[in-house]
């Protein structure tokens, strides 16, 4: 095998993040939904090649584990498989539970791999140049899914069946007008939204970084593609990744002009700025009725009752939860009980959109607290990054555990928990050097 074969992989891997292609083997509960099916998505196929490019070649570094004093994560990682192994003995339905069990096993080992790998995988231009690029096309595929309100046809790349009069299309009405919100070829705008505030942030420590005064033709590629990404930022319409993510970038850009002091920091937050203007004036009237909130809409009722099941079963099975990856089978009976109705149409049931309770539920408060004490290493690890803004990593990590409030992405699905334990990864293998 080629030396670099590995690095080539791991590109591919980061840049196929947003590819929610998969092929469906088998459906295990009695709800015809993604979150009781096996799949094999094209993702799954390259962390397997990744993985065993990594024991192939022998890329791995297990010394980094014993050198650097982090052995305590083996301890903690041990114990969240555990509690979420034990949570299949009390699942409804164990062969799911099983499933997902697996799924979370082999995030781990992504997790593990990019910590253990002989190369730098936090390399930011190995990083940058596979999500920025990738963001890219995804940002130009949901222009155009958002303009012509319907889906290009992309289904072999992950790309939804969308449509201003298809089910299950994630639209709203300002005024008189309905619209689509861009999707690229993810499941969900709001998880293409969490991709592109990983590029953005990204390409923003490019233009700290590697921008100069003399440089016209970088100035003018970085600027289109922040443009580009900006821009398919807004179309998501996610309002909780917009208003952390866009808060979380100009608190960045605001530190990096005083930090770095090159010409790429100084412009990086005037260009962003301008972007987000001129994004506004093209969209205004959809993005401004998107942003106003109201009790009555559907997204804030459902999210409301979604955290009032969640409560409900976490005080039934407070220790193990009710099983890893079953929360939409067990709250049947208890979202039937709260609504007062058993006619309730089979969309409805979903996640908590909140990836805390989410957990809590289905691998119990143990298990929970494991999964804490692992975001708590991460940041005890890289305290010092917080100081000085210099990992890009911990930011993205940071923003995700806010868009983690709102959603549940990051624990249930593929493309999230994918890209959440592969930040995870990268946010301690930044500066593994120092550590």
């Amino acid at each position: 095998m080629p030396k670099k074969i590995c690095n080539v992989i791991l590109w591919l891997l980061f840049f196929s993040i947003p590819f929610s292609a998969k092929l469906p083997l088998w459906n295990l509960g009695s709800l015809k939904n993604e979150y009781s099916t096996i799949y094999l998505y094209g993702t799954d196929i390259l962390i397997f090649l990744f993985l065993t490019c990594l024991l192939w070649r022998k890329e791995f570094d297990i010394s980094i584990f014993l050198k650097n004093k982090i052995k305590p994560l083996i301890f903690i990682l041990a114990a969240f498989l555990f509690f979420v192994f034990l949570s299949i003995f009390v699942s409804s339905n164990p062969m799911l539970s099983f499933y997902q069990a697996l799924k979370f096993t082999e995030f781990v080992l992504v997790f593990l791999a990019i910590i253990f790998y002989r190369e730098n995988a936090s390399d930011l231009n190995l990083v940058a140049s596979a999500v920025v690029s990738s963001a890219f096309l995804q940002s130009l595929l949901g222009m155009v899914q958002f303009f012509t309100a319907k889906s290009v046809g992309l289904r072999f790349l992950g790309e939804s069946v969308l449509g201003l009069k298809i089910g299950g299309s994630s639209t709203f009405w300002a005024g008189s007008e309905k619209y689509l919100r861009a999707y690229g070829t993810t499941s969900h705008p709001n998880i293409l939204a969490a991709f592109l505030f990983l590029a953005l942030v990204a390409l923003a420590y490019l233009f700290f970084k590697q921008i100069n005064k003399k440089d016209i033709k970088k100035i003018v590629l970085y600027e289109t593609a922040l443009f580009v990404l900006t821009f398919g930022f807004l179309l998501t319409f996610s309002r909780t990744a917009l208003f952390w993510g866009i808060l979380i970038l100009f608190l960045v850009g605001l530190a990096a002009a005083y930090k770095f002091k090159t010409f790429g920091a100084k412009i990086f937050l005037p260009s962003f700025l301008t972007f987000i203007f001129l994004g506004v004036l093209i969209i205004w009237q959809p993005l401004f009725t998107r942003a106003n909130v109201s009790t009555s809409e559907d997204a804030f009722t459902q999210r409301v009752l979604y955290m009032e099941t969640a409560s409900k079963m976490i005080k039934e099975k407070p220790l193990l939860g009710s099983g890893v990856g079953s929360f939409t089978l067990s709250m049947q009976k208890t979202l039937q009980d709260l609504v007062g109705s058993k006619d309730i149409k089979p969309w409805i049931y979903q996640p908590v959109h909140n990836i805390y309770l989410l957990s809590i539920s289905e691998i119990g408060t143990l298990g929970f607290l494991a999964f804490l004490s692992l975001i708590f290493f991460v940041f005890w690890r890289m305290r010092e990054n917080l100081k000085d803004f210099s990992n890009p990593y911990l930011i993205v990590l940071i923003g995700f555990l806010f868009f983690g409030l709102l959603d549940h992405y990051l624990w249930s699905l593929q493309t999230g928990r994918l890209i959440f334990w592969i930040i995870l990864g990268l946010c301690l293998t930044f500066s593994k050097k120092e550590i």
